[in-house]
Parts: C-alpha cells; sequence; structure tokens
C-alpha cells in the first residue's frame, strides 16, 4: 500500500486513471498573466505619478501662499509699514518671518533647495521660487498674487 501511494504522487497518475492531474499553469496562461500586469502597470504609473507631481506642486503653492501672507502681515505689524528689505533666501525669509511658521528645510516646503530669490526694498517686493516636482514648476510672487509660470 505504500508503494502505490508514494507511485501516485511521483507520476502525479491517480489510482485507476491513465490521465496525470499535476498543477500548474501552462506558458499561454503565464504569458496572459504577464500582459494582463503590464497592462495595469502602463495605466496606473503614468497616473501615479501626474497625481504625485500635482501634489507637489499644491504643497510648493500652499507653502509660497503662506509666504506671501505673513509678508503682508510683517508689513501691517510693522512701525514703518514696510517689507523686509534686501535680497533673502530661503534660510533669510524664515528668520524675517518665523510666525509664519514655515517647514524647516526648502525640501520640507516642496521648493528646490537654492531657488528661492527674494528682492525687497521695503515698499514692495518680488520672489520667485521652483518647486521640486518632475517639470520644476517656477512660481512668482508679488503683494498682488501668486503666478505660476
Amino acid at each position: 500500500m505504500v508503494t502505490m501511494f508514494s507511485h501516485r504522487v511521483m507520476t502525479g497518475q491517480k489510482k485507476g486513471s491513465g490521465r496525470r492531474t499535476e498543477a500548474g499553469m501552462t506558458i499561454l496562461e503565464l504569458m496572459t498573466v504577464i500582459s494582463i500586469i503590464a497592462i495595469i502597470a502602463a495605466i496606473g504609473i503614468p497616473t501615479f505619478l501626474n497625481i504625485k507631481d500635482k501634489s507637489i506642486i499644491g504643497t510648493t503653492e500652499g507653502n509660497l501662499t503662506i509666504i506671501r501672507k505673513a509678508l503682508n502681515n510683517y508689513m501691517v505689524d510693522s512701525p514703518t509699514n514696510r517689507f523686509p528689505v534686501g535680497p533673502l533666501d530661503y534660510d533669510g525669509l524664515r528668520s524675517a518671518i518665523p510666525f509664519a511658521n514655515l517647514p524647516v528645510t526648502e525640501e520640507d516646503a516642496k521648493i528646490q533647495e537654492g531657488s528661492l530669490f527674494y528682492t525687497g526694498n521695503g515698499l514692495t517686493y518680488h520672489f520667485t521660487a521652483r518647486s521640486t516636482n518632475s517639470f520644476n514648476q517656477l512660481f512668482t510672487a508679488t503683494p498682488n498674487g501668486l503666478v505660476r509660470n
């Protein structure tokens, strides 16, 4: 009896039948599954990357809007009613407007490192910054608004 059982397992045959019962996939089935996975990936990956880019641009735009509002508050609260003067980088702006609670680094703010340039003469200001998305989206801000270039 032991020999019959081991014979069935090794040959993959059922007792009394001449057919094999091996489990597995044919090469055609395997290729079909791989094709379906490839189609899903071809559709899904670009969609995911597009959503990720939009999210990064939104974060950048939000942080730049916070900077604009903080600069306007700085001017209103200043005894001379002026904006910060001079050229400033991201760290300089964080120091000038600490109440804005900006992210510690440009990377956290989704701004390319070293791309934020602020110039102000007290009466007005202008700054540009690039997003860290795949298109390196450029933003320009003035007291009148924020523009995505």
